[in-house]
């Protein structure tokens, strides 16, 4: 028996088969995997740039009116009664403010997104929590988290808020 050229074996054809589905499955795979990657940054990097806007809002103007004291009537909301000071006042006004309410006053627009505010007040060796307003972030897939700091009522004060998609 010679040797015959150019046969092809029905295992051979299976294995070659074999191989490039598998290959093809796995750039498939990884291709799927890197678009839903680029989605959660994309979606992360706006996330932290809405907390970014809104936190420094919150700490650095008073919004408008400068007087406000109701969320509902208020054009823009800012907590600062000047030089990183938090007035109490609104303070209080936007944390009994409904969760509707104050997502839009905060200009927190889109749908999917949520926001939590807490308010820590240092009493000498730690922060006590004073204020804690907003929704809960349990069942989302992004949250990102900023803080601020300043002063209530002539006491250092941390603002941390919570914003999630």
């Amino acid at each position: 028996m010679g040797r015959r050229k150019a046969q092809l074996f029905t295992t051979d054809l299976s294995i070659s088969f074999s191989v490039v589905v598998i290959v093809i499955i796995l750039t498939t795979l990884l291709w799927i995997y890197s678009l839903e990657r680029k989605a959660i940054y994309r979606s992360q990097s706006e996330l932290q740039q809405i907390s970014r806007d809104v936190a420094y809002t919150l700490v650095d103007t008073p919004g408008y009116p400068e007087s406000w004291t109701d969320v509902s009537t208020a054009s823009a909301i800012g907590l600062s009664s000047g030089n990183h000071e938090i007035d109490p006042v609104k303070l209080a006004a936007l944390s009994s403010a409904s969760y509707d309410d104050s997502l839009d006053a905060l200009g927190i627009i889109g749908s999917g997104y949520g926001f939590h505010i807490d308010v820590d007040v240092y009493g000498g060796s730690a922060f006590t929590p004073t204020y804690s307003f907003g929704g809960n972030s349990s069942a989302a897939n992004v949250v990102v988290v900023h803080q601020r700091y300043a002063l209530l009522n002539h006491s250092w004060t941390r603002l941390t808020l919570k914003v999630w998609q």
